[in-house]
């Protein structure tokens, strides 16, 4: 469950007034909690105990947390170094924390003593805000913190890193506290998982404080692989191409003429039966762009490279046969194709995701009241430049409330909202919303995102109807596409891995079944020639384990029409890799690295 601020008060108000919890009783586990987590830590690595830990105290109750830490380790014997930030001038709880560690004699410092810059701290722990900064932090505040990411050791946040708004995840200070792990209470925070905070807080770790488990009003979550598992259908074994749907893509222009290409690809990918592209006929001199061949391709006669309104008639016969319609991939924004766009929405009856120029159809009031007024399932998977012109709000406000902007407009408008980016939301209309981490910057190129084909399978698109389609798709499309580009990182254990991943998969042509499945091997193959060369074969056999053992997760949600095969290829190629590498010869592991090319 992810909270913001206010509602995380909420909770520990209710906890307070119904549960009989006094407000002391809260601070005092959270900071026990943070206490013996860092002493978990110690015992799994005892030479860490040798050192001092620094905890950084401001004036709230984050300080208060932070004083129970200090003395809680001081009273276990590991030397500790408390700084008060902003002055010992304490209220409520948060003083008598301050008169009980005074009591315990625990050292402290002023932030102008310059004697506890001069130490070697085994672990920064950062108690200065938490939940309570929502504007720029004091020069004071930012000069310190430019100070403490430069010392030694783990840097560890309590509830949220300061620096970051708690919230919205933007940024308070030019250089927030630069965690390693983040410890946050009871929920975790909106703040930490939203761009560009979320690259600031490390790990998130939640930790209770005793208050009851409760989801009322709240339903944001992540998506992680235990939703997808829940989420992500099963595809029948006695299944067919009409069992999985025909789906529709509506796009290209003269200009844009490979981004129903992609389409197309990803729809495949994602496991659908049939794939219809609908694109404009270009001249004989154009050169066109070559479709897979499993792809029907209709081309619409066009004047001058662009669908218009004029061909609304031919394309509403046969656009009414798919079991689900993308448009927008390539379209270009010409004025009839607007017309085009606006009145296919009021005119056909399936279920729709509009993505790319699409959305430029709804730009105006206009616009917004017919996308109200549909009556059909509606994703629309903007990124925030067109989010920002959906709304009518200039940029700089859009990113500074993403969350909050993209929840009501799902409600308001009863459509599923993919707002893509480093974190890409899904706001349901009924209230959820979810939240993807996955992905890098391998993925920021033109193409990348599938043109909305991932987001167009969910169920087996048969004609049965189900209630939950066009908001549980989209969560397991994002998560997959994050999850092939961190698949090399994964694997090797090193995250944001996006060089790698824009090389080996070819992020540049966008992720499609073919990039993928030829980028896998072309990884294996590389990764081979690391793991034959390695000089001990401890680390051989270590690399080759992390290797064997995260491969079924990486491609956990790797599924679809024709990907079978592709799969156990990929599977016996990395065998391979197992076996070469242990060979008595050099030779021996070079051959079996040879002729491993794509099928």
């Amino acid at each position: 469950m992810i909270v913001t601020p206010s509602q995380m008060r909420t909770l520990e108000q209710n906890a307070i007034a119904r549960e009989g919890i006094a407000s002391l009783t809260l601070m005092e586990n959270a900071g026990l909690a943070v206490a013996h987590h860092v002493l978990e830590l110690v015992r799994k690595a005892p030479g860490l105990a040798t050192k001092p830990v620094l905890i950084l105290c401001g004036k709230g109750n984050n300080a208060g947390d932070g004083m129970v830490v200090a003395r809680e380790l001081h009273r276990r014997q590991w030397p500790t170094h408390t700084v008060f930030c902003l002055g010992r001038s304490f209220t409520g709880d948060a003083k008598t924390e301050y008169d009980r560690l005074m009591a315990s004699e625990a050292p402290t410092f002023d932030a102008t003593d310059p004697v506890w810059l001069r130490c070697d701290y085994v672990m920064v722990l950062d108690a200065i805000f938490g939940t309570g900064a929502n504007k720029p932090l004091p020069e004071e505040i930012c000069r310190l913190l430019l100070r403490v990411n430069a010392l030694p050791g783990l840097k560890v946040a309590l509830d949220v890193p300061t620096g970051i708004h708690p919230e919205t995840g933007s940024l308070l200070a030019q250089r927030p506290f630069e965690a390693d792990e983040t410890l946050t209470f009871h929920c975790a925070k909106t703040g930490l998982y939203l761009s560009p905070g979320r690259f600031f807080c490390g790990e998130v770790t939640v930790l209770p404080i005793g208050i009851a488990h409760s989801e009322e009003g709240v339903s944001r979550t992540l998506v992680d692989e235990e939703l997808i598992r829940r989420i992500f259908p099963k595809r029948a074994a006695w299944g067919h191409k009409g069992t999985f749907g025909k789906v529709g893509v509506l796009g290209g222009s003269i200009r844009y003429r490979g981004a129903p290409v992609l389409s197309a690809k990803a729809a495949f990918t994602a496991g659908c039966g049939l794939v219809h592209a609908f694109a404009p006929a270009f001249q004989a001199e154009e050169r066109p762009v070559a479709y897979n061949a499993e792809t029907i391709v209709h081309l619409i006669p066009s004047e001058n490279g662009h669908l218009s309104i004029r061909q609304l008639d031919r394309l509403f016969s046969e656009v009414n046969e798919m079991d689900i319609l993308l448009i927008g991939p390539g379209l270009g924004r010409m004025d009839e194709t607007m017309e085009l766009v606006r009145a296919v929405i009021d005119r056909v009856r399936l279920p729709m995701v509009i993505d790319a120029d699409g959305l430029y159809a709804f730009g105006s009031e206009d616009g917004r009241t017919r996308l109200r007024e549909g009556e059909k399932p509606l994703v629309l998977t903007p990124h925030l430049g067109e989010f920002a012109r959906l709304l009518g709000l200039p940029l700089r406000e859009v990113e500074a409330d993403a969350l909050s902007l993209a929840e009501s407009f799902a409600r308001e408008h009863r459509c599923t909202l993919v707002l893509k980016g480093a974190t890409t939301l899904v706001a349901a209309p009924e209230g959820t919303v979810y939240f993807n981490l996955t992905g890098n910057s391998g993925l920021a190129v033109g193409g990348s995102d599938g043109k909305g084909g991932r987001s167009l399978r969910k169920e087996p698109l048969g004609r049965e109807p189900h209630p939950y389609r066009s908001t549980r798709a989209p969560p397991a499309g994002v998560k997959r596409i994050g999850t092939v580009m961190d698949f090399p990182g994964n694997i090797l254990g090193m995250p944001n891995f996006s060089s790698p991943g824009s090389r080996f998969f070819g992020s540049h042509r966008g992720v499609s079944a073919s990039s993928f499945r030829d980028g896998a091997i072309r990884f294996c193959t590389c990764l081979e020639k690391q793991v034959s060369h390695r000089g001990h074969r401890e680390h051989r056999e270590k690399i080759e384990e992390n290797l064997w053992d995260r491969l079924p997760v990486g491609l956990s949600l790797w599924e679809g029409p024709g990907n079978a095969w592709e799969r156990q290829l990929l599977s016996w190629h990395v065998l391979e890799i197992k076996q070469g590498s242990h060979r008595g010869h050099r030779e021996h592991r070079g051959k079996t690295g040879k002729g491993q090319g794509s099928p």
